[in-house]
């Protein structure tokens, strides 16, 4: 994962303009199911769904390898006037030490090893609250996207067997563009 630093920072580095896009179904999901609480998101990118969690009095913590998106996350904030943590760190170095009432990872476990994965999602699972969500967005085995044969790519209904042990509020596989990708969004009992 060091590459990677190095790449996204660089991808980072020649953008002159951050929108910070908001994922409105992601968002949806956690304001029906909770009004306040502590949130991570892991592998944020540009991603502006902190902005809109901060807005709405969720104390929002930010992660992601890249030290440019979040020097740029932290301005975004200040221009906001809201406060969020932000940490910039490799995802699958990440420690959790304490728990959360959501936990998003939206398209970023092609970026790790398969067990690098796997460990992350059980931390996830393991650092939710009772009535807590997991939400992730993640690049099936069969998407065109796949890059490296070690990354993580889920198989089609894998996802719903890792938390079959939750309730699952939504799970669905689809295509975009070229990429086929899992979404699911599970509650923790």
């Amino acid at each position: 994962m060091p590459e990677d630093n190095i790449y996204f920072d660089r991808l980072y580095k020649k953008k002159k303009n951050f929108s910070f896009p908001v994922d409105l179904e992601s968002l949806t999901y956690i304001f029906t199911n909770l009004k306040k609480g502590k949130v991570l998101d892991i592998g944020t990118g540009e991603s502006g769904n902190f902005i809109e969690l901060a807005k709405k009095g969720f104390d929002v913590t930010v992660l992601d390898i890249s030290d440019k998106i979040i020097e740029e996350i932290k301005k975004q904030a200040n221009k906001e006037n809201i406060k969020i943590r932000a940490i910039a760190q490799d995802i699958s170095k990440f420690q959790f030490k304490e728990n959360y009432d959501v936990i998003l990872s939206i398209a970023v476990f092609h970026f790790l090893t398969r067990q690098d994965a796997i460990n992350l999602i059980q931390n996830m699972k393991s650092h939710t609250n009772k009535r807590g969500i997991n939400i992730i967005i993640a690049f099936r085995k069969s998407s065109l996207n796949q890059s490296q044969e070690d990354s993580f790519y889920v198989e089609d209904d894998e996802l719903k067997e890792v938390y079959s042990d939750w309730k699952i509020l939504e799970f669905e596989n689809y295509n975009e563009n070229e990429d086929k990708l899992s979404f699911i969004v599970a509650k923790n009992g």
